[in-house]
């Protein structure tokens, strides 16, 4: 399924809306649903890339989710275009068993554009994301649960999410990390492998494809991370000539669109005294 929200304003501050998306978000994913979460950065490749992207994934998705504190946000160009395709391609019968949901705080549903007017709306309230929970999972033709609380593990996953509603300071967070990253490496040259200026940058631009691994205590004890290879390190890694000390951040290639790529490299670190089936398994 598909969120669609107006991320920034004009100051280049993040809207409501944007928070709003991403309760629906974290809410949807931890009942196993895929949904795809635009990033304002996407944009920045062009226009006509970005549109040709948003054009394959409405293509596939069942379900639209419209979040709405505004008319005006509801109006935004790419926010707009969005959900008018959808409704379109509803109307004239290519997704049959299409579905949009407008989850709207602050504003009423007389100020829902036209189209959206007809759709089943949620204002958003204490018990509104279940509600719309039930309604997506009906539209997906799955069955609903609630988010049965899991037993506290000695082991945990988090992601770029976590760590900001942690307030950790992400800077030594990453520090630490390269740490191990360094300690687990078997080459003696690690001019080439990332420093943590640079695995700030990339870590923040490609937050869906990194997880750190905490042990007791919340302690960082390892992490996995994937990257896209660019031709050359992929006609090496046909060869079986690929090096690790080849991949370094001057070469990776950032995820920044769904899609396939090429080939991909992933890393896994995890400090000895801590592996075991069952961080590996994590």
């Amino acid at each position: 399924m598909f969120i669609s929200f107006k991320h920034t304003e004009l100051d280049g501050s993040e809207t409501k809306d944007f928070h709003i998306a991403n309760e629906v978000y974290q809410f949807l994913t931890a009942k196993g649903i895929c949904v795809f979460f635009s990033n304002e950065s996407f944009k920045t490749m062009g226009v006509s890339v970005y549109k040709q992207k948003i054009d394959d994934i409405l293509d596939i998705v069942k379900v639209l989710i419209v979040i709405g504190t505004s008319r005006e946000h509801l109006e935004a160009k790419w926010v707009r275009y969005e959900w008018d395709s959808f409704c379109s391609d509803i109307l004239d019968g290519i997704k049959i068993d299409g579905k949009i949901f407008n989850y709207i705080d602050g504003m009423s549903l007389s100020e829902l554009p036209r189209s959206l007017r007809r759709c089943q709306s949620f204002e958003r309230n204490e018990t509104s994301l279940e509600q719309l929970g039930q309604y997506v999972f009906s539209a997906l033709g799955k069955s609903y649960t609630t988010i049965q609380t899991k037993p506290q593990s000695k082991y945990s996953l988090i992601g770029y999410n976590d760590i900001k509603q942690k307030e950790w300071n992400f800077a030594e967070m990453v520090s630490t990390l390269m740490d191990i990253v360094y300690s687990t490496l078997d080459i003696d040259d690690t001019s080439s492998i990332l420093d943590a200026n640079n695995s700030i940058e990339i870590m923040e631009r490609s937050s869906d494809t990194w997880r750190i691994l905490l042990g007791p205590n919340n302690q960082i004890i390892g992490h996995w991370f994937f990257v896209s290879l660019y031709d050359k390190e992929f006609e090496l890694l046909k060869s079986g000539r690929l090096k690790e000390d080849s991949i370094s951040y001057k070469n990776i290639n950032y995820l920044d669109m769904p899609g396939h790529y090429k080939g991909y490299f992933c890393q896994i670190d995890i400090l000895k005294e801590y592996r075991n089936a069952r961080t590996l398994q994590l």
